[in-house]
């Protein structure tokens, strides 16, 4: 198995966030040929940094989606952006993904994402939280509704892009070098390199068996250590 990294998306703030088109050039049966990496990454306090802080890899949580699950992901930040996310919460619950690590090479507990509205306590404007959860690891991702747009547009794109390559057959050729797991670009203000070094994840579907409440109750009062509070 080789993993083909075409394309990183970084999106860098408090917390970090990376978005990497994947190919892999020996897929398993179930497995698509081309997916994508979210990778979000927390921020810690860094006396080495010039800035007093860095990106914090050792805390990061990935997910592996595949395309129809981006451009899904894609849709409900749209509609957040836009001011509908209520009326989608409402009438069909809040959008979350999950993922069974007891059936990734990644190891580690059962890990979940979703997102919700919420606002910034200094400027009292709204924003859209993403939080990502892994066992004892939670990383939240602040984007404004103008981010989330920007962020959704390269969900969608990237998604349908698989899905373009996939169609494509096997004669399809993604000039990029070939190299064994990707990296993202993040650089943190030590400057020290991200050791992003994803493997890809064993048979199994992803286990949505936990419902919007539980991912809910799993950050309940972890957002009253947020930076706005």
């Amino acid at each position: 198995m080789g993993l083909n990294n075409i394309i990183n998306r970084n999106f860098p703030g408090i917390n970090a966030l990376t978005v990497s088109m994947v190919e892999d050039s020996e897929p398993k049966d179930y497995h698509t040929r081309f997916f994508l990496f979210l990778r979000a990454v927390p921020s810690a306090k860094s006396d080495a940094s010039p800035t007093g802080r860095t990106y914090d890899n050792s805390n990061a949580v990935t997910f592996k989606i595949e395309a129809e699950r981006a451009i899904a992901m894609s849709f409900a930040l749209e509609q957040m952006a836009s001011g509908k996310g209520k009326l989608y919460d409402d009438t069909f619950g809040a959008f979350s993904m999950f993922a069974d690590g007891a059936k990734s090479q990644y190891g580690g507990g059962k890990k979940s994402m979703g997102m919700m509205m919420g606002q910034n306590n200094k400027s009292n404007k709204s924003m859209i939280i993403l939080f990502f959860s892994e066992g004892e690891k939670k990383v939240q991702i602040f984007l404004t509704p103008y981010e989330a747009h920007g962020l959704a547009t390269t969900l969608d794109i990237l998604g349908r892009k698989c899905i373009d390559f996939e169609m494509s057959g096997p004669g399809v050729v993604v000039k990029k070098p070939q190299i064994s797991t990707p990296k993202s670009n993040f650089q943190a203000g030590n400057k020290q390199e991200d050791p992003f070094t994803p493997t890809l994840p064993s048979n199994g579907p992803p286990q949505n068996t936990a419902s919007a409440t539980k991912v809910a109750n799993d950050f309940a009062g972890f957002f009253d250590n947020s930076p706005f509070g």
